[in-house]
C-alpha cells in the first residue's frame, strides 16, 4: 500500500512552544503519539489510520521538528503539554494511541486526565518495570545495533540503513536522542511510581504486543494487561519491538477497531 500525503501538515505554537504536527481523516479523533526511534514521518501505518478516524499525529517535544523546551525532563511534561495541545485544538475528547516512549506519555495522560480520553491503546509501551525481565540499554547500543534490536524482519532494518546518512538526519536522531536521555535515563525507561497509579485509568485500553519484541519482551504486555481494569492484550504475530512499521496493517486495522468500539463513548 502507497501512503498519501497527510491532509494537515502545520507547524503550532501551543504555550510558547513550537508544536508539528501531521493529520488527516474524518471521524472519531485519534491522537498518536510515536516511539522514541523515529520521527513522525507519515508512514503507510498513519494513511490506514487516517482512512477509518480523524487522526492528530504530533512530533513529540524533542523529536522531529518540535521544540525541545527547557522544562522538558520528564514523561508526565509531555502529558501535560498534550492537554494543552487538545486544548488548542479544540479537542475535549479523543481516542490515545501510543508506541513505547509514546505508549507510556499515553497512559500518563490517562492516568492524570482520562476525562479527557475515549479509549486507550499501548503498543509496546515503555514505562514499567519488571525485576525478572532484561530491557537491553539502548543508550549503549550504536544506530545500527538499535535497529537490528528493534525489528524482527531485518530487511526492514537493511532496508533502513541503506538510506543516507544526511545531516538532517543525523541531527534529528541527536535530537531525539538527547530527549529519550533526559526523561528515560534514569530509571531506565520506566516510572517506579507508575504501576500504583494505573488504577487510575477508567477507560477501555487495550495493549499490543509485538510477539516478538526483544526490547520490551511479551512479560512486559502482560504487566501492562494485568495491572489496568479491564485492559485485553492482542500479540501480534511475526513482529517485533515497532509494530506500526513492521506490521502495519495488523496495528493499524486493532487501533481502528478499537476506535470503533469504544467511539459512542
Amino acid at each position: 500500500m502507497t501512503s498519501a500525503g497527510p491532509g494537515r501538515d502545520e507547524m503550532l505554537t501551543v504555550r510558547g512552544v513550537r508544536v508539528h504536527l501531521l493529520g488527516g481523516g474524518r471521524g472519531e479523533p485519534l491522537l498518536y503519539l510515536h516511539g522514541a526511534g523515529t520521527t513522525n514521518v507519515w508512514l503507510p501505518f498513519h494513511a490506514q489510520l487516517a482512512a477509518r478516524c480523524q487522526l492528530y499525529a504530533p512530533d513529540l517535544l524533542g523529536f522531529g521538528a518540535s521544540d525541545r523546551p527547557e522544562w522538558l525532563d520528564t514523561v508526565q511534561d509531555h502529558a501535560v503539554h498534550l492537554l494543552d495541545l487538545l486544548d488548542a485544538l479544540d479537542l475535549e475528547r479523543v481516542h490515545v494511541a501510543g508506541l513505547s516512549l509514546g505508549g507510556w506519555i499515553a497512559a500518563e495522560l490517562a492516568v492524570w486526565a482520562s476525562h479527557r480520553l475515549k479509549s486507550l491503546t499501548l503498543i509496546d509501551a515503555a514505562g514499567l518495570y519488571r525485576p525478572d525481565v532484561e530491557v537491553p540499554d539502548l543508550f549503549m547500543l550504536d544506530h545500527a545495533e538499535t535497529l537490528r534490536l528493534l525489528f524482527e524482519d531485518q530487511t526492514i532494518a537493511d532496508r533502513l540503513l541503506a538510506l543516507p546518512e544526511t545531516p538532517e538526519l543525523v541531527a534529528q536522531r541527536l535530537k531525539g536522542n538527547v530527549t529519550l536521555a533526559r526523561v528515560g535515563w534514569n530509571p531506565y525507561l520506566y516510572d517506579p511510581k507508575l504501576m500504583q497509579r494505573l488504577h487510575r485509568i477508567r477507560v477501555p485500553t487495550q495493549v499490543l504486543w509485538g510477539e516478538r519484541d526483544r526490547l520490551f519482551p511479551l512479560a512486559l504486555g502482560e504487566a501492562w494487561r494485568d495491572a489496568i481494569a479491564g485492559a485485553t492484550l492482542q500479540v501480534i504475530p511475526r513482529c517485533g519491538h515497532v509494530p506500526p512499521a513492521e506490521q502495519p496493517a495488523a496495528c493499524a486495522g486493532l487501533i481502528a477497531d478499537f476506535v470503533d468500539a469504544n467511539g459512542s463513548r
